[in-house]
């Protein structure tokens, strides 16, 4: 599979030595689809069909975190 995941994040120092760090997440960043096999049955009505995405295909997902370090 041909997905693209980015993390980014960036630290806010506070005081004291603590932080607060904002984190962003994107995983399959250009929401490629991943399309399944062709229909292999010769019988069935879609033969050489893609009728589905492949097992495990996840669309473009978005996180974003904030965490406080001291």
């Amino acid at each position: 599979m041909k997905t693209v995941d980015v993390g980014l994040y960036k630290a806010f120092p506070t005081f004291s030595g603590q932080e607060v760090v904002l984190r962003l997440e994107v995983y399959n960043l250009f929401n490629r689809t991943q399309f399944g096999i062709p229909v292999n049955d010769i019988a069935a009505a879609n033969f050489g069909q893609i009728v589905g995405t492949s097992i495990g295909y996840n669309p473009r997902t978005v996180q974003l975190g904030l965490r406080y370090v001291f």
